[in-house]
């Protein structure tokens, strides 16, 4: 596995970024899976189609998450750039990506849950899963019975989409083939014969 980090302001920024992803790749399998997460403490929604629409031109077999964000982390340390973007490069043949996007205006969340057991249920190879929610969706009690529900060796991580003011409004969440919502989760299912993970549990808070 190979994860590329980078900060960007611009279309422009991250075209250059892709650029390098593009050159890694070239070493790769053709099999590989890319999987991108695009970070924004700030910035406006439109901005993030674009930014997202630019990853789709340029590399359209990757699969891609975009959420705001309350700070972003690069290599490490807080950085200072509002975007910022992994790339994680999955070079087993073997490893598969699945993103399922869920509108909570369209869906209720006794709806996703039946769905995220479905899938789970008809997709074998599946390990495990990054949820990420919306901070306009504030119910925890709603989404820690969705988690009571789903297999035990289904290994669940991720947290929340909050916006860097923590307001309503300005949070919000897209991903491959979808429309951007700012009522959404999004589960990134990741498995394989080959795939291992190892998740740690943290209680608490420190600054960096």
């Amino acid at each position: 596995m190979i994860q590329l980090q980078f900060n960007v302001n611009s279309t422009y920024d991250l075209r250059i970024s892709l650029g390098a992803v593009c050159r890694r790749l070239e070493n790769c399998s053709k099999y590989a899976q890319v999987l991108f997460h695009v970070y924004m403490s700030r910035g406006t929604p439109e901005q993030a189609d674009e930014l997202c629409q630019v990853i789709s031109r340029i590399l359209p077999e990757s699969q891609y998450v975009c959420f705001c964000t309350s700070g972003n982390i690069l290599d490490g340390e807080l950085s200072e750039c509002d975007i910022t973007v992994s790339c994680t490069i999955f070079e087993d043949p073997g490893t598969r990506i699945k993103v399922l996007h869920f509108n909570l205006r369209e869906f209720t969340i006794d709806e996703m849950t039946e769905r995220v057991r479905h899938f789970l249920a008809t997709h074998e190879w599946v390990r495990c899963g990054e949820f990420e929610l919306t901070y306009s969706y504030q119910s925890s009690s709603d989404v820690c019975r969705l988690f009571s529900t789903l297999p035990d060796d289904f290994v669940i991580f991720g947290g929340g989409a909050h916006s860097y003011i923590q307001d309503d409004a300005e949070s919000f969440i897209l991903a491959n083939g979808a429309t951007r919502a700012d009522y959404g989760a999004v589960f990134v299912m990741l498995g394989g014969p080959n795939f291992h993970i190892q998740i740690e549990k943290i209680t608490g808070w420190l600054p960096l």
